[in-house]
């Protein structure tokens, strides 16, 4: 999981074991508005700021796309 450097960010980090992950914090003036989760079949994109929408995505290139965007980001 990676997010933004907040107050509730640092919570969770504090029980990821309680849920198994792995959290990064990305620095405390990153402005993200949107959420991105990634399944095996699935990328559903969910815009944190109104209007309030979601996009789900079930392409097989775009889902392999977002993976390896994401493990960039990771390392």
């Amino acid at each position: 999981m990676v997010c933004v450097d907040t107050p509730a960010a640092r919570e969770r980090q504090k029980e990821k074991h309680i849920y198994k992950d792995e959290i990064k914090l990305l620095p405390s003036d990153t402005k993200i508005s949107t959420n991105s989760v990634i399944i095996p079949s699935k990328i559903v994109i969910h815009q944190v700021i109104p209007p309030i929408f979601a996009l789900v995505i079930e392409n097989k290139s775009i889902i392999q796309l977002q993976k390896e965007l994401f493990e960039i980001v990771w390392s």
